[in-house]
């Protein structure tokens, strides 16, 4: 990538690690800003990650492959920061929450 060419237009492998570089910053926001669902943690459940309901599933595989129990739990308005009203929505129809314990 250029000063010339700032989106990567011109080198797709550019252009491909933006769009991976883009999608773990707007993951690592969401979840810095939705809460641990406090009944979930008091269960002794750990929350891993907050992700896009497309990729857990494969993750969920993993899990419970090395021996952990998994829940994939909606994100609930509650739980996301009062300042990002976008999020809650965004958050319900794009984002879960999966936690893990041992068996």
């Amino acid at each position: 990538m250029s000063a010339g060419d700032p989106g990567g237009a011109r080198d797709p492998a550019a252009g491909k690690l933006g769009f991976v570089v883009r999608g773990e910053a707007l993951r690592a926001d969401a979840e810095s800003r939705i809460r641990p669902d406090p009944a979930r943690i008091a269960e002794g459940w750990e929350r891993r990650f907050v992700i896009e309901r497309a990729r857990a599933a494969d993750l969920v595989s993993l899990y419970e492959a090395a021996g952990f129990e998994v829940v994939v739990d909606p994100v609930p308005p509650e739980l996301v920061a009062e300042e990002c009203t976008d999020c809650r929505v965004v958050g319900q129809l794009e984002f879960v929450s999966v936690y893990t314990r041992r068996r």
